[in-house]
């Protein structure tokens, strides 16, 4: 039994990993609504990762990361939130009122992280691996969720 969790952690970090390998729209994604952008590395990206600095680290790391997405995105499913997951390098936000907000991933601090957009304002970047409560408080303050 003890098995059971590493097991089902290792499932969903291969599944996110693999649906992060092939970005929608080539090389870029665009969003409109509330939304929340789930970005991590691309396969090779993370193969490169594994490479030069070291296989343990970097995944347990990831592995932390989509654990905390694996819990957190029913919740906001739940609330109505579109989810969307992407090793795209480049992510464009569409305002209601038309104004589009680009971000760059490998400009942003970590390689691993989320982008909150409620459609309205101007979108959040959070990045790198956080608590799962300050993931949800963050999200919950963002969009308003009780």
């Amino acid at each position: 039994m003890k098995l059971f969790p590493f097991i089902l952690s290792a499932f969903l970090f291969v599944n996110t990993v693999n649906a992060l390998e092939h970005p929608p729209d080539g090389d870029s994604l665009t969003v409109s609504g509330k939304t929340v952008i789930i970005f991590g590395p691309s396969k090779p990206e993370y193969e490169a990762l594994i490479e030069a600095a070291g296989g343990k680290e970097v995944d347990s790391l990831l592995d932390e990361f989509y654990y905390q997405v694996s819990v957190t995105v029913p919740h906001l499913e739940q609330n109505g939130l579109s989810v969307r997951y992407s090793a795209s390098n480049h992510f464009k936000v569409l305002l209601d009122n038309k104004k589009a907000i680009e971000f760059e991933r490998k400009k942003i601090d970590y390689i691993i992280g989320f982008i909150l957009s409620d459609g309205k304002r101007e979108p959040v970047v959070v990045s790198g691996v956080i608590p799962p409560d300050s993931w949800l408080k963050a999200i919950a303050e963002y969009f308003g969720l009780k």
